[in-house]
Order: structure tokens, then C-alpha cells, then sequence
């Protein structure tokens, strides 16, 4: 959440995008993936995994998780706007 560009491209919806921008955060998790489908299925068989079903869904199942965090909420308040309280000579 600390990476503007990777908002930006979020909350547009483009989610793949903002991954491969802090992607490298997630690695570990990837390279321990790999290993395990390698370990499953065969050696090769997880970086193939994560190129091609992974990827494709990324996109989507980050949307899911995510959006709600994204979405903004308005706030009610009862104090003034910080100009409108230097404004009536209180301050």
C-alpha cells in the first residue's frame, strides 16, 4: 500500500500490473510455490505452474481480496473544516 504507483494501478482496476510493480515482495512465497509443484508434479512443472494457471487468475483473486481496502469511505465529522474554524475568529 505504500507503493503509489502500484494504488494507482489497483484502484484502475489493473491489479496484474501493480503486482509485477512490487512483485519482488512477494518472491519468497513464489520461489516456495515452485518448489512445492516441482516436488508434487515434477521438476519444472511449478515454474510452468506459476507462468500460466497462476497468472491467469492473479489478476481476479487479487481484485477479491483487495478491493475492499481500496475503497474509500466517507467519514462524517462534526468539526468544522480547518479553514472554516480560522475563519469565525475561535482560533
Amino acid at each position: 500500500m505504500a507503493n503509489p504507483g502500484a494504488m494507482r494501478h489497483a484502484r484502475a482496476g489493473r491489479w496484474y500490473e501493480a503486482a509485477g510493480i512490487i512483485g519482488f515482495l512477494c518472491r519468497p512465497e513464489v520461489d516456495a510455490l515452485i518448489r512445492t509443484h516441482d516436488r508434487l508434479f515434477g521438476k519444472g512443472t511449478g515454474e510452468r505452474y506459476f507462468k500460466m494457471a497462476y497468472t491467469k487468475h492473479l489478476g481476479g483473486e487479487l481484485a477479491v481480496r483487495l478491493q475492499p481496502m481500496l475503497e474509500r469511505k466517507a467519514v462524517a465529522t462534526a468539526e468544522p473544516p480547518a479553514d472554516k474554524a480560522a475563519d469565525d475568529g475561535t482560533h
